[in-house]
């Protein structure tokens, strides 16, 4: 007769070190968690923060209200009285037909406070559009300097680069200056690809009254768009001017407009050419 033995299950032994090593499993498996998500609030965070510099890039309807419209929805008012009261440092508007350049222009005692600071004065990586400090603040220099951040979206100063296309420049002609003086229609007559340091834009020491001759002979030989630049010496001129690369990069867009006033006739004996050699 057969005997059937049942034998019972014993349990194996753990492998010496097999505990460690699953601590160590778990713990790497709580780092990876922990680091995607980390990376997945930084990433988070990173979008919320770039749509609140483009919130900060766009003017309030409060703001819009102070403006009047022509029937092409063109800005052809401003009640400036109002504006000033919320920043005392307006001293313009500047709108570009056709485009989304349609904002007031702030000036401070220097050109890096309103780099990144609204219309309100109220910390904003979007800035704000803003004339050189070395300019009068009723616009009655010959050369005028406006600067404003190059913003994805054509906000702010975003989309003067594609006036450097010729079926762009063709198509976008006028625009408006206005202050709390005066009106003033825009010609846009140029667009120029330069750097940072070119002193025949920015060194508005010398530029900025009595040589618009000499700045038309330049756009004239630079500029990669232009038109009607014999009238310049005529006229008043405002730059554009944003950047469009990480290196130094400037387009600057050049509009004219009749002048403000009559300066003396007399003017001052200096040669621009040898000035900023």
């Amino acid at each position: 007769m057969a005997t059937s033995y049942l034998t019972e299950a014993v349990p194996k032994k753990p492998e010496p070190g097999a505990k460690a090593v699953d601590i160590a499993a778990s713990i790497v498996d709580r780092v990876f968690i922990y680091f995607f998500a980390l990376i997945l609030l930084l990433c988070l965070y990173a979008i919320y923060d770039a749509l609140m510099v483009y919130r900060e890039a766009e003017l309030p309807v409060a703001v819009r209200e102070y403006t009047q419209k022509d029937s092409d929805s063109h800005t052809s008012g401003v009640d400036f009285n109002a504006l000033k009261e919320l920043n005392g440092e307006i001293v313009g508007w500047i709108q570009l037909d056709d485009t989304d350049v349609d904002f007031p222009i702030t000036q401070a005692d220097n050109n890096s406070y309103y780099l990144s600071r609204s219309y309100t004065k109220d910390y904003s990586l979007a800035g704000s559009i803003f004339l050189d400090y070395r300019n009068t603040s009723d616009f009655t220099d010959d050369y005028n300097l406006i600067y404003g951040h190059n913003m994805n979206g054509e906000m702010m100063f975003g989309g003067l680069h594609y006036f450097s296309e010729a079926s762009y420049f063709e198509s976008h002609r006028t625009g408006r200056l206005l202050t709390p003086e005066a009106n003033y229609d825009l010609e846009i007559v140029a667009a120029l690809k330069t750097d940072r340091m070119d002193a025949r834009v920015y060194e508005l020491t010398f530029l900025k009254n009595y040589h618009n001759d000499e700045i038309a002979a330049y756009l004239k030989e630079k500029a990669t768009q232009s038109r009607n630049l014999d009238t310049l010496g005529d006229k008043q001129i405002i730059a554009l001017s944003t950047c469009f690369d990480k290196d130094g990069g400037r387009v600057i867009v050049f509009a004219s407009y009749n002048k403000a006033k009559e300066k003396p006739a007399s003017e001052p004996d200096t040669d621009l050419t040898e000035t900023l050699q």
